[in-house]
């Protein structure tokens, strides 16, 4: 039988899905309307690129949300701080290296292609929107770890309305770009900005607030990750699969076509994807 805190926890969850979607819809249609199509569909490409690395977690996100949860039921708060302590370090070494092969990626391979030979996007400045892409990355890769935390400590409530009002700085900041009609710069900088945002917010909320996890480095524990991160290493690879077919018709369509049509092609992504995200979040739930 569902207890009161259960309801709430699935309508936060519920609430968390539809507005963020329907808020990041319309964040997509303020800067597809604000911006050339040309330059739009590159930000999108190298979106996507980065939505890679995104999505290479090994499983560890999903192993924290299963094992935190058991060992929540079971009151054993002692196997929750070693467990955490050792997994959030394993992903911010895991985010390092991911960095390093995407910035390798995007310095040496894509800076070089014929796709930024492309009409508005060649005069574009590569290397500063690149460095704004990497720290987003981090800033959200290590977001994910501590948004995992929080499911496996049955914090749907708070996880909702931080999501909900990252989503609500985002439409504000967006907004700010179509009225002042700002450039693709700003467009990536108050990405960045949001995924700190939203970063120390969680944190804030997990150490501080909450006093959900005792961290200390000596709690770390290898023998854990041998243990644990197997588990859910199959829908990593469907995840990670998916991104980068992606990416590889994105790039495919902005080499033959242009970045216009990757504007399109993402536009009926977007439509899709969030019908069938009602379907998901209420499984979830």
């Amino acid at each position: 039988m569902l207890t009161s805190q259960d309801k709430k926890n699935s309508l936060w969850n519920t609430l968390s899905f539809v507005i963020s979607s329907l808020l990041n819809f319309l964040n997509y249609s303020l800067i597809y309307k604000t911006f050339d199509l040309n330059v739009f569909g590159f930000f999108i490409l190298i979106s996507s690129i980065f939505g890679i690395g995104a999505s290479l977690d090994f499983g560890f996100g999903i192993s924290t949300i299963k094992n935190i949860a058991e060992a929540k039921k079971k009151n054993d708060l002692k196997f929750i701080d070693k467990y955490f302590t050792t997994f959030f370090l394993v992903f911010l070494i895991t985010g390092l290296i991911i960095v390093i092969i995407l910035f390798v990626y995007c310095i040496f391979v894509l800076k070089n292609s014929e796709l930024l030979e492309k009409e508005n996007v060649k005069n574009l400045n590569f290397n500063l929107i690149t460095f704004l892409m990497i720290i987003t990355f981090i800033f959200n890769y290590n977001n994910g770890y501590l948004k995992c935390t929080l499911e496996g400590f049955s914090e749907y409530v708070k996880l909702g309305q931080i999501n909900i009002l990252s989503v609500i700085f985002n439409t504000i900041l967006f907004t700010m770009i179509l009225i002042f009609n700002l450039d693709i710069y700003y467009l990536v900088s108050f990405i960045t900005i949001v995924s700190v945002f939203s970063f120390l917010i969680t944190f804030y909320y997990i150490f501080f607030y909450r006093k959900l996890i005792n961290f200390k480095w000596r709690f770390y524990d290898f023998s854990l990750v041998k243990k644990y991160s197997q588990y859910g290493i199959n829908i990593q690879i469907a995840s990670f699969l998916n991104s980068m077919i992606d990416v590889v018709i994105k790039y495919l369509i902005g080499l033959n076509l242009s970045f216009t049509w990757v504007s399109y092609f993402e536009s009926g992504k977007k439509i899709i994807n969030f019908l069938s995200g009602i379907i998901f979040s209420t499984q979830r739930g």
